[in-house]
């Protein structure tokens, strides 16, 4: 990546987006944005503090979307914790109906 490619990266929003939300179908989007290429720890947590879901994804590209199917997943409002490669967290909240 030249320089001048590598500045113009840097000033991109970078973001992580949880979608739908409210979820209906079991079925949760996480899409990273302009985010380094790296290990990512996604974890779903319900409203009681227990972990539903943990993984480490691999990040290889800008712009990438990981689908998560949790079909039996209880109406609620849970927590979607993502940790990038330096330990920064993000906490989205996530409802499901």
């Amino acid at each position: 990546m030249s320089v001048r490619a590598e500045e113009a990266f840097k000033k991109q929003v970078s973001n992580i987006n949880v979608f739908p939300n409210p979820v209906t179908a079991g079925t949760i989007n996480i899409g990273f944005e302009n985010k380094s290429a790296g290990l990512y720890r996604l974890s779903i947590i319900s409203s009681t503090g227990q972990i539903i879901y943990n993984e480490k994804v691999s990040v290889q590209s800008s712009f990438f979307n990981k689908t998560i199917s949790i079909p039996a997943l209880h109406s609620g409002i849970y927590r979607v914790v993502t940790e990038d490669p330096k330990g920064q967290r993000k906490v989205t909240n996530l409802v499901v109906k």
